[in-house]
This record gives C-alpha cells, structure tokens and sequence, in this order.
C-alpha cells in the first residue's frame, strides 16, 4: 500500500508482495510467487524495506529518481500527532503487540492508520490490517478489534477510538513522518486538504457532474488512502453539505472514476428521515435533462445490507448518481452514500 501511494512501481509483473519476496530473495524455485508466505519482522526492518525498495526499483529501470524515508519511534504518538501526519498526507505504519499474538517468535503485528474522523466528539482512527483474525489458524487468537469494540467499515479496514487502538492493540511503535524526495514524487502526495462543503447543493452536483468527464482529477486534493481492493482514493475539493467526507475513487479494471459522499447514523431510523431530505435536495439540484427515480432495492452481502434509495441520469451521459444505504449487520450502524460514477 505505502509503495502504491508514493507510485512506486512494483517490481514484479504480479503484485508488490512478489516484488518484495524477489528483492529478499524468498522461497527461490517457487513456482508462484503469490504463494510466499512473508515472515514477520520487526520495524527496523520495515524501515530497511521501505528505504531499499525504491532503490531496487530505479535499478530495474521500472522508477525514476524516487526515495522513501521514514522515523521510527519507540511509542505512540499523541491525537494531534496523528491528525497532523494524516493532513499532511502520510499514512502511519504502527507496531501493534495484542495480547497472545505473537509470529515467527516477533511479537509485533503491523497495521496502517489512514484516516481520522473526530465528529463524535472523540478521535476515531480508519485502520487498514488485511491480517484474517477470523481464519481457523488464527481463531486462538481473536480478534483484538472486537475487544476494541472497532466497526468494520470493510474487508480489512477497521474504524475504531483512538484511546481503545492505543490500549487494547497495545500499540507499541510507530513508523512516521514518511518523505518522498526525488524528481519520481508526485505532487499530489505532498498534503491532504479539507472537503470544503457547498452552500449551494445545486452548484456541487453541477460541478461534480462538470468533473466527471475529466476522471474527477480536478476535484483531488491529494491522496488520502490506497486499499488493494478499491485502489486510490482521494479527498474531494467539494463536498454535499452534512456528508461526514467525499472522497474520489479511481478507475479500475471493474468500475470508472467515482465521487461519493458519506453520512452516517447510528442506526436505521435516522437513516429513513435523513434519506428523505437528501432525496428531495438532489432532485431539487439536478441539471435539465436529469432524470431521477426513486428506488427501494434491498442487496445482501455477508457483512452488509445494501439498499438502493434513489438514482439519476441523462440520456446519453455516462455519469449516473446513485443513493444507497450501508446497513452494517455486526453493530448496526447506517451509512448513506451519495455517489456519482463516470461509467
């Protein structure tokens, strides 16, 4: 993720984890280098591997000149520490001991912070820790997030209070302060800004829509998290009044180019009044030629349930918007999304 965020290209046609099992020179005569378990290790030599591998990289002519360098910290760092980082645009690798896990005899167990959010009144960290606690190997263990009482917002992304991360994953070392130098740095890596919220819900859709020919690229601010599955996502410049954060989403090889908004609630009955008066503002706010529906179409996943709520579009246009809820089965909290997708 840190080495897809920077856009340093992996050095295997795979993926980056065969890049990095080829620099290490891991289990040499496999045949399929996806199946190469990487051992645990412990921050000096995460640090080592994030400071090599863009070397490696401009070596095998796949970077220009690019370096990473990071601080390692025996501790943690304060809320305001890591609000800073996060607006400043750097994700923050952290050491996490939680109690009987233990790998390969290093105790430490590695997670990536990538967002915040303190509308609650408290700081609430986004965690990405792709790490199957609910695999049968590792079923002796538990999941600390539980006992953390985190939501999981998706596969292997956890939101969960910054006092509970601190103490019941017994976060113990942080990686921080990440740079990018060298004529390879994207620009955009550099800072994070704010959503700003328009007064205006007819002048946000309208720019948003004006946007989505062009990939949404002048609606970015910087990046602000990569998940394997869903790729890049940016801050939006723009975001629809009351929305907890919009976000872009770049294309992919199932999807195009997404701007969406999120509200939360904390469970459905809020939800079904706030959805009302979104509807009514989007329809007051689309476009002439716009054509919107009301829907009531429930989607069931495992996790959650998806119900569609309402969805515009134009003849001709190959941007539709969609409103859907996310109704999330564990702990039954509601996001509504607001969502518009270049197709």
């Amino acid at each position: 993720m840190i080495f897809k965020y920077y856009d340093i290209p992996a050095l295997h046609p795979a993926d980056y984890q065969c890049g990095i099992v080829q620099s290490r020179k891991l289990c040499a005569g496999m045949l399929d280098c996806t199946d190469c378990a990487l051992s645990a290790v412990d921050e000096a030599s995460v640090v080592n591997l994030l400071e090599q591998y863009p070397a490696s990289a401009i070596e095998a002519g796949k970077a220009n000149n690019i370096a990473l360098t990071v601080q390692l910290k025996d501790g943690i760092l304060s809320e305001e520490e890591v609000k800073q980082e996060l607006e400043e645009g750097r994700p923050i690798i952290v050491g996490l001991s939680p109690r009987g896990f233990k790998v390969d005899g290093i105790r430490q167990h590695m997670a990536l912070i990538v967002g915040y959010d303190t509308s609650s009144g408290d700081l609430v960290l986004t965690v990405n820790d792709p790490l199957p606690f609910e695999d049968m190997i590792f079923l002796w263990i538990g999941s600390p997030y539980v006992s953390a009482r985190a939501s999981e917002e998706a596969e292997g992304q956890y939101e969960v209070g910054y006092e509970a991360f601190r103490s019941r994953l017994k976060w113990t070392k942080t990686l921080y302060r990440m740079t990018c130098t060298g004529a390879g740095c994207l620009s955009d890596n550099l800072h994070v800004t704010a959503s700003s919220a328009g007064s205006d819900d007819r002048a946000v859709v309208q720019s948003v829509l004006e946007a989505s020919a062009g990939d949404f690229t002048t609606l970015r601010a910087g990046h602000k998290a990569v998940e394997a599955a869903i790729g890049t996502t940016w801050q939006s410049t723009v975001a629809f009044s009351g929305a907890k954060q919009c976000v872009v989403r770049d294309k992919d090889g199932v999807s195009g180019a997404r701007w969406s908004c999120q509200f939360r609630f904390p469970d459905r009955s809020e939800a079904d009044k706030a959805v009302v008066d979104i509807v009514n503002r989007l329809r007051s706010s689309l476009p002439e030629g716009w054509i919107g529906t009301d829907l009531d179409m429930d989607s069931e996943t495992e996790i959650y349930t998806k119900t569609d709520k309402f969805s515009a579009s134009k003849p001709g246009s190959h941007s539709v918007i969609t409103l859907y809820f996310i109704d999330t089965k564990k702990d039954g909290k509601v996001k509504i999304y607001l969502s518009v997708e270049n197709k």
